[in-house]
């Protein structure tokens, strides 16, 4: 019986810092073949030029796996936001954001997305102005709880 799930996120970590230089989707040994692509003198990716640089100094690469999941879907969904909300991409050596990044706010971003973010309701009690009606005010100064619908 197989416990590991099937797909799964990882980083790659360089143990000089301990921060991730990478961040992936794979399945199987998908994470180890890193180390080869290294090992090709003709691959010039910076992913690459990392971990010879980290090899050089008598050191390895760590392959941390963060979450494995039963769909492929929810995989891609965690590395994208990996890659472009908790670490930002201008970070890692990762040449693409991973499948369906462009639904992933970019770190630090909070600017106004269209296609991101939930869009505004007239609340019941608000008066067309936007400002909260007398009912709500006093609610809410009051640290009332106040009921949207």
């Amino acid at each position: 019986m197989d416990l590991l799930k099937r797909f799964y996120v990882y980083e790659l970590i360089d143990p000089k810092n301990n921060n991730a230089f990478y961040v992936g989707k794979g399945q199987g040994e998908r994470a180890l073949t890193h180390g080869f692509e290294a090992g090709d003198e003709r691959s010039n990716s910076k992913k690459a030029q990392r971990i010879r640089e980290i090899r050089e100094r008598g050191q390895e690469e760590r392959v941390v796996v963060i979450g494995r999941f039963d769909t492929e879907a929810e995989a891609y969904s965690v590395e994208s936001t990996l890659i472009h909300w908790v670490y930002g991409i201008d970070n890692l050596t990762n040449i693409q954001g991973g499948h369906g990044s462009k639904f992933i706010r970019p770190r630090k971003e909070f600017a106004i997305l269209m296609h991101l973010d939930i869009p505004k309701r007239q609340a019941k009690n608000r008066v067309s102005d936007g400002l909260y009606s007398e009912e709500l005010r006093k609610k809410r100064d009051k640290f009332e709880v106040m009921e949207y619908l």
